[in-house]
């Protein structure tokens, strides 16, 4: 996940080697995160430093915010999606991330019995692992500020840590997921950014049809038989995410939340939340400044 790359037409992404280095550190900011829709053989582990959004891994479609961490498996398609800042702007969407491909995994380091833990990590991540934990950050710096052998030791001391941490294990699909073609992939991202752009405001399945040039049922099949997600659920999943953003880090009544992120029915926004967090909007802002974020 990079910023600034939405207009390479990558549908597979080739890691690159530093020298002999078998795991690559990137470090990604930005206003909002460019991310394709992408594959590669690596495994990846991101960590979300700030930002909100959702995230598409594999059939899966998540909301992310600080603290977040993903194991993502090899060849799973995933895409990055965050909500703007709002007021105020900046470059606060920031990430860390760690590629590591089958020289490292396969070394046979992970038979020895004292790194089960980790190879069963390892085998877990078809299709992704997550965790919240924001005290991973301090960890993910020295990993990216380290090189050579350092680098390797921070990371299965990190590796270590997680595989002995509490975490939610992503299914894996009916059926594989097919990596996007180029055609698919453009299309399908040229629709994602402009839902990501417009989102808070009236959004109609027509509107974003047009921008890819589709009839609007024809655009409903294609988004779902893509992305595995349905058009209205991925849109609501984006008001909810920036609805989500302002309860934590701002003041607004919940009526100028649900208002700024879409919803212009106050019921049908406290309906839609409570069905995604199990908490009504007011509860969740009350858990999160009792610092619960493990929501």
């Amino acid at each position: 996940m990079q910023s600034g790359r939405s207009n390479r037409p990558l549908q597979f992404e080739k890691v690159p080697c530093e020298g002999e280095a078998s795991v690559v550190a990137d470090s990604s900011g930005g206003p909002m995160l460019e991310c394709n829709y992408h594959y590669h053989p690596e495994m990846e582990l991101t960590y979300v430093v700030s930002g909100s959004g959702r995230v598409l891994l594999g059939a899966e479609l998540l909301s992310f915010m600080p603290g977040d961490l993903a194991l993502i498996g090899p060849n799973v398609p995933h895409l990055y999606v965050s909500v703007p800042e709002g007021e105020g702007g900046g470059a606060v969407c920031e990430t860390r991330v760690l590629k590591f491909g089958e020289r490292f995994v396969d070394c046979g380091l992970f038979s020895l019995p004292e790194f089960a833990p980790v190879e069963k990590l390892f085998g877990e991540a078809r299709t992704a692992v997550i965790w919240n934990d924001p005290g991973l950050r301090p960890g993910f710096e020295r990993i990216i500020a380290a090189s050579g052998a350092g680098r390797l030791l921070l990371l299965l001391e990190l590796l270590v840590r997680l595989a002995a941490a509490p975490r939610r294990v992503l299914a894996v699909p009916g059926e594989e997921i097919p990596p996007p073609c180029g055609g698919d992939r453009e299309q399908i991202e040229k629709a994602v950014r402009f839902m990501q752009r417009h989102f808070q405001e009236k959004l109609t399945l027509a509107a974003i049809a047009a921008v890819v040039g589709m009839e609007p049922e024809s655009f409903r099949r294609f988004f779902r038989r893509t992305v595995r997600v349905g058009f209205s659920d991925y849109l609501v999943g984006l008001r909810l995410a920036f609805a989500g953003k302002l309860l934590r880090e701002s003041r607004k009544s919940i009526s100028t939340i649900a208002a700024e992120s879409g919803f212009p029915n106050l019921s049908n926004f406290n309906r839609l939340f409570l069905a995604r967090h199990g908490l009504t909007p007011r509860e969740y802002r009350g858990k999160w400044e009792l610092g619960l974020q493990g929501l």
